[in-house]
């Protein structure tokens, strides 16, 4: 008899310890709500090209671009820092690149950002006129698109997204030294039932990992939802977001549209509301810790963690915003 209850309690313990998806109802978020006012930054320009992404390094604010000659364009935090400028052509020759991975780039130490192109692992890095681009390893970026999609590293292996690969019931591929295909993981979830989109592109996501690859999250663009894998897991923590969860047709609709940045023990999420642009802070475990509502919908958002400034970007007004510093 005991023996019986020593296992209903073990049960019970490992059941209460392995939950691997949660709601956080609307009323939920009353106690970790706040809000931020975000102001025109007239002073960020760019002369041509589509805005794909921004970030923030030490002294910089770098703005990604398509269709453009350019990859980059670096706007200093500081005046005394020097001036605007376009970096990074694209092409093949010297100091030049192809096909960037943006969903790849990570910022390192001081001035500097690593990111994946057609020809491998690249770091760029900033100075107060010009940018200068090193060979990181000698990895040769192979997938059926030519380029990766978001690579990040996590629990020693490099993981993409599992775009138009083999295994389509997974979400995850992940790649050995020899940049061979060594795994595939995290089944695609079934939140619709319509069968007729190809689930890379029902399940978009921006995913990132934490700068020491035990931990990753993947922010899902046509769903309100999380996914946290922790201390190399390949099975996820999911987080459902809101009463309004499902949608007849998710794809009218976005999400968590920006790319994910984060601290040590930090990541931070824009996420678009039915009436309000908001950002999320999250931990590491999957707790949503702070919800911060814009006075201004955008589409695009950053933070100088120096300075303690948010920096965002409208894509449909073509225009940038700025908040105060915060405390």
């Amino acid at each position: 008899m005991k023996q019986i209850v020593l296992i209903l309690l073990l049960t019970m313990l490992t059941a209460g310890c392995c939950v691997r998806e949660k709601v956080i109802a609307e009323n939920e978020f009353l106690r970790i709500t706040d809000s931020l006012s975000v102001y025109p930054f007239d002073n960020m320009q760019i002369s041509d090209g589509v805005v794909m992404g921004m970030f923030c390094t030490e002294h910089f604010l770098v703005v990604t671009m398509d269709r453009s000659d350019y990859h980059f364009c670096v706007f200093p935090l500081e005046s005394s820092y020097g001036e605007k400028y376009e970096c990074i052509r694209k092409g093949r020759g010297p100091q030049e690149i192809v096909n960037m991975d943006y969903k790849s780039i990570k910022v390192g130490q001081g001035d500097t950002f690593s990111f994946f192109d057609y020809d491998g692992y690249k770091k760029v890095s900033l100075f107060a006129t010009n940018a200068y681009i090193s060979d990181v390893d000698e990895w040769k970026v192979k997938s059926n698109w030519g380029v990766s999609n978001g690579r990040q590293f996590y629990a020693n292996t490099w993981v993409d997204l599992n775009i138009l690969d083999k295994n389509q019931e997974m979400e995850y591929v992940q790649y050995g030294q020899d940049n061979s295909v060594t795994n595939y993981f995290s089944p695609y979830p079934k939140w619709c039932e319509d069968n007729s989109i190809e689930p890379p592109f029902l399940y978009l996501k921006n995913f990132i990992a934490d700068s020491d690859g035990k931990n990753f999250a993947a922010f899902y663009a046509h769903f309100p939802a999380v996914r946290f894998f922790r201390n190399g897991s390949k099975k996820p923590i999911t987080i459902k977001i809101g009463n309004d969860f499902y949608s007849e047709d998710p794809m009218t609709r976005i999400c968590y549209s920006s790319r994910p940045f984060f601290s040590e023990s930090l990541v931070c999420s824009l996420f678009n509301g039915k009436e309000s642009s908001e950002i999320h802070q999250w931990d590491w475990t999957g707790d949503l810790l702070k919800r911060t509502v814009l006075s201004h919908r955008v589409s695009l958002i950053c933070m100088d963690e120096c300075r303690k400034v948010y920096y965002a970007y409208s894509r449909n007004e073509g225009k940038y915003y700025r908040s105060d510093a915060q405390l």
